[in-house]
């Protein structure tokens, strides 16, 4: 082979339509696109962005009905717009006059791009600029740029890029053509004489999906505007306004409706879960703020840069008692009131914020201590950074998923461990504060599911023999004595008393007396009634202690001893059980047996049922 060997051959430094089609799968969601098109004006000085799509009912295939189709999605901003001599370089991947930015949203010059073909084939920009000219301010000093020209006349610009004409050829660059003004069907969006830019998405074939397995246009929609209030919270609490479309829109001029900010820790002014909190506000009932409750702020300085950490509580009012699930209100009647305001969704979530911008809202291994917990679902951290430090959270061109790098998320889990202790137990003195009495309303103490259980039990069981020659009146004394035990005192309460427990075919009750007795049992007619004695040793040594743990919470450590204490409770209930046949006969076996039987098998069914729960 020649050591002078050369060619004229010359290789392209991209395969643009392979290459764009390739980068179809970035790995944005649909949110996460859309996102990409409003981060753009957030770095233009836009104040107001709207957003609104089209809809058409096409056949599939053979089938004589229609589904519903996406034609078209448009967003729009009214900030300075797009120089047109450099409107058609927007269009390529890498482009951007913001581009290794540490102070913007936009960085790298290639979201945009990437996010747009993630969901669609054609991308149209249309523009109405502030300046007809851009030119770089310092070519040494990166990317600054200038503008020059006011746009006096307000001539609009529009360049376009169609994965299809690439393809196929017809497409071999970006180019701009002044067009009479914006498309019809999203002019709209872009009210006469405002400067701005309108980016339209068309050929939705991602988006219009129409496997057997694939989700809706509407299911796919139905998130969006909940990730917008959500992700864009201190924008929009800061002053900026996104309007998101109402409804379809075939041939009339859609409605758009302003978003309200939706903030997980409730630091911020919500006029919609202020709404909801009030809007069916029992009379008389004092006006409720659903302002969160800070608990402590505090910040980890990494490469000279803040990073700033935030732990709250949602309002009082979504954790009045334990049971409440963040969705009922403190007052009767309030079945899930707060249902709309997803804090049972919030469990365990870190939410990453990147120049006030939220970029993930996920769990992280091994942040909170002792890993997730429900009581977490009224706990909100946030989690502040500056683009600066995008390395350490592992930030790239999808601005999604970030998570801080090992050492820092050490530092900032060692932070945040003592304010998010601090958090449960503030959630668990509350829950105590406002523990409801368990007597006259709930008959079982808290055990309506294990109530409901054994009820089920026994009447799929044979008959039992005690309690069938019993009268109505004795009947009703037993019951009235379960009452008292149980601290029913009043005669009217208990009336009631003794109506709800004759209609339970199994029925639980707490009560306190003295001596050793731990049980009593009344073998009624229909109902089998036991009264568990809270003074009893057992009571107070071992079940309590459980549960209270399961009403209140306890930390790991406490919940493992407690774990220990029952295992060893249970094993003495046992024994004492034994001891007591071995006091009351000479020949257990034979005075016994049959209840010892009797005693396996209602375990056996009892744990069979409560094994096969549905959770």
């Amino acid at each position: 082979m020649s050591d002078n060997f050369t060619t004229s051959e010359t290789a392209e430094l991209i395969k643009a339509d392979t290459a764009l089609r390739s980068l179809r799968d970035s790995g944005f969601t649909l949110a996460d696109a859309i996102g990409e098109l409003v981060d753009n004006p957030l770095d233009s000085g836009a104040k107001n962005v709207r957003i609104g799509y089209r809809v058409e009912d096409r056949k599939v295939g053979r089938k004589k009905n229609t589904r519903r189709f996406l034609s078209a999605l448009a967003v729009s901003d009214d900030g300075t717009g797009i120089p047109p001599n450099i409107l058609p370089q927007t269009l390529t991947v890498g482009f951007s006059t913001r581009y290794g930015s540490r102070t913007t949203v936009g960085r790298y010059g290639v979201g945009f791009k990437l996010a747009t073909i993630s969901q669609c084939q054609r991308l149209e920009v249309y523009t109405r600029p502030r300046y007809l000219k851009a030119v770089r301010a310092n070519r040494d000093a990166g990317e600054q740029w200038a503008h020059q020209e006011d746009n006096v006349d307000g001539r609009v610009f529009r360049s376009y890029l169609d994965l299809a004409e690439i393809a196929d050829g017809t497409q071999c660059g970006y180019e701009v053509e002044e067009v009479d003004g914006f498309p019809e069907e999203f002019a709209h969006l872009m009210p006469e004489g405002e400067f701005g830019t309108l980016v339209v998405w068309r050929k939705l074939d991602r988006l219009n999906d129409d496997k057997s397995f694939g989700s809706t246009v509407d299911e796919k929609l139905s998130g969006i505007e909940f990730f917008l209030r959500r992700a864009y919270r201190r924008y929009l609490d800061g002053g900026l306004n996104i309007e998101w479309q109402v409804g379809d829109a075939k041939d009339d001029v859609p409605e758009l409706k302003s978003l309200a900010p939706y903030d997980p820790t409730f630091r911020l002014d919500d006029p919609e879960s202020y709404w909801i909190a009030n809007d069916e506000r029992p009379k008389g009932e004092p006006v409720r703020t659903m302002e969160g409750e800070e608990v402590e702020t505090g910040t980890v300085t990494v490469d000279g840069e803040e990073v700033t950490w935030r732990v709250y509580l949602t309002p009082k009012e979504t954790r009045w008692q334990k049971g409440g699930g963040g969705v009922e209100g403190p007052c009767e009647g309030e079945e899930r009131l707060f249902k709309r305001l997803y804090i049972p969704e919030n469990a365990g979530k870190i939410s990453f914020l990147r120049r006030g911008r939220e970029i993930s809202y996920t769990t992280v291994p091994r942040f909170l201590p002792g890993g997730v917990d429900k009581i977490d679902r009224y706990i909100g951290v946030e989690v502040e950074f500056p683009p600066a430090l995008d390395e350490y959270f592992d930030v790239r061109h999808v601005k999604r998923g970030a998570e801080p790098v090992e050492k820092l998320r050490d530092q900032l889990r060692n932070a945040i461990i003592r304010p998010v202790k601090e958090a449960r137990d503030r959630v668990r003195k509350l829950w105590k504060e406002n523990r409801p009495e368990s007597t006259g309303g709930d008959l079982t103490g808290g055990r309506s599911y294990v109530s409901s259980l054994a009820a089920a039990a026994k009447a799929s069981s044979p008959s039992g023999l005690a309690g069938r020659g019993i009268t109505a009146e004795e009947e009703e004394t037993r019951l009235r004595q379960a009452a008292e035990l149980a601290g029913v005192t009043d005669p009217a309460k208990q009336v009631e008393f003794v109506e709800r427990a004759r209609q339970k075919p199994f029925a639980l009750f707490e009560g306190a007396w003295p001596g050793k007795s731990l049980l009593d049992v009344a073998h009624l007619t229909n109902t089998l009634a036991v009264t568990i004695n809270r003074r009893h040793p057992f009571v107070k040594s071992v079940y309590q202690p459980l549960a209270d743990a399961v009403r209140d919470g306890v930390d790991p450590d406490e919940a493992v001893r407690l774990l220990e204490s029952a295992k060893d409770g249970i094993d003495l209930l046992l024994c004492a059980y034994a001891m007591a046949e071995n006091r009351n006969a000479e020949d257990p076996d034979e005075d016994f047996g049959d209840l010892r039987e009797d005693l396996g098998r209602f375990a056996a069914v009892l744990a069979d049922r409560w094994a096969n729960r549905q959770e």
